[in-house]
């Protein structure tokens, strides 16, 4: 069923595929070569009209008994005609010429020359000698396709017992120490899932490739050997043209976001040494070593974030920047108490409003104003913080 369906998509790109090259004008692909490309219509016959008509007329004059009819030039007023005998095979137009950006007559010679040497390798192909070649070429393509499917088959195969063996041996789970984070059936699935995807993968390629060749070896196929080329490559150019136009941004991002890692490393060891008093600074106390970290880590975070983010793909689309100011909204909108309580506890820090072994209590009723006392021993001698009660009698301490 997979490769009905591979064969259908094929199919469809081939007929697809003259469709999206008239957007650009309409190629003239004579045995698998594109002559030019004829890009204005003429009178009542569209760019892709005249190309086809010029082709249908190239295909007749290929033909043996058409061998003697050489190419000639007959210039007019307006337009110049190319004319195989008494045939005119195709009008060079001023507009034709404005297109390429070149005289009239120029155009015209050039096409003659090139037609002509189109013609005079056409015809060389299409004897009993070269027919003869290109059908034991594709014969031996086929004996090799037929080979390549079948070792895909035996590899699958293969491949499915050994998973099936590791899968019964149990070493397919993935475990992280004695927690299982992934079964061996469901690990098991999973690779048999992934050797179906690069099976069809390779069938695929097999029979592009094989289609390619096929078509290569007859001149009277060549032409569909191009457009089923065109079909398939010719879409991926746009993207490895991005992708090569985009790989520096991809070395900015990578050295931004090397700097910002080094530096979070290194100010993690300086905060860690004044925390563990191994390191000194005048006026900075050991207990705010960890905040101290972790805003320095996020300032150098949000400086790297605002530094990436010209390089991102899509970071100047209209798109990314409503998306971007949506969320800056929501979390505008969603954190305000959060901050309020973080900004609280930075100033409770750095103003040493506690310190470590402190312990607080909050007792409002005057019911709750007995003394209080730490169940947990403590080595360090530590204060008791108590909120205000209603009467003098309320304060008590431990």
């Amino acid at each position: 069923m997979s490769n009905r369906l591979m064969n259908v998509l094929l199919v469809c790109l081939l007929l697809a595929a003259p469709a999206r090259a008239a957007d650009a004008g309409a190629p003239v692909i004579f045995h698998g070569s594109v002559l030019f490309t004829v890009r204005v219509p003429f009178g009542p016959f569209s760019a892709e009209q005249r190309a086809q008509t010029l082709l249908a007329r190239l295909l007749r004059l290929a033909e043996p008994a058409e061998a003697d009819h050489r190419l000639v030039i007959a210039a007019g007023d307006t337009s110049t005609e190319i004319l195989a005998g008494d045939t005119v095979l195709m009008v060079v137009t001023d507009a034709d010429a404005a297109a390429e950006q070149r005289q009239r007559d120029e155009l015209a010679a050039a096409r003659v020359e090139m037609l002509n040497g189109a013609l005079l390798a056409a015809r060389l192909t299409r004897g009993k000698e070269h027919v003869i070649l290109a059908t034991v070429h594709a014969a031996l393509a086929t004996i090799a396709v037929i080979a390549v499917l079948l070792s895909l088959r035996l590899g699958r195969r293969y491949l499915r017992r050994r998973v099936e063996a590791w899968r019964s041996s149990g070493r397919l789970a993935l475990r992280l120490q004695n927690a299982e984070l992934v079964s061996g059936p469901r690990m098991a699935l999973t690779m048999e899932r992934g050797i179906a995807i690069g099976n069809a993968i390779l069938w695929s390629l097999a029979y592009y490739a094989y289609l390619l060749a096929v078509f290569s070896f007859f001149p009277s196929t060549r032409q569909y050997g191009a457009l089923l080329l065109n079909a398939v490559l010719v879409p991926f150019f746009p993207a490895w043209r991005a992708l090569v136009d985009y790989l520096p941004n991809v070395g900015v991002i990578a050295v931004v976001v090397l700097v910002a890692t080094l530096l979070i490393r290194l100010l993690r060891f300086i905060f860690d040494a004044l925390g563990q008093g191994s390191m000194r600074f005048e006026g900075f106390h050991p207990d705010w070593s960890d905040t101290s970290y972790k805003i320095a880590r996020f300032l150098i975070v949000a400086f790297a974030a605002v530094v990436i983010f010209p390089y991102l793909p899509g970071a100047g689309s209209p798109a990314f920047q409503a998306i971007s100011i949506f969320l800056g909204v929501l979390f505008s909108f969603g954190s305000g108490a959060a901050i309020s309580n973080i900004i609280a506890g930075v100033v409770l820090t750095y103003t040493r409003a506690f310190s470590v072994g402190d312990r607080c209590a909050s007792m409002t009723p005057k019911a709750m104003c007995s003394p209080r006392r730490s169940s947990r021993p403590t080595s360090a001698p530590s204060r008791t913080w108590w909120s205000r009660c209603p009467t003098p009698s309320c304060w008590a301490t431990t």
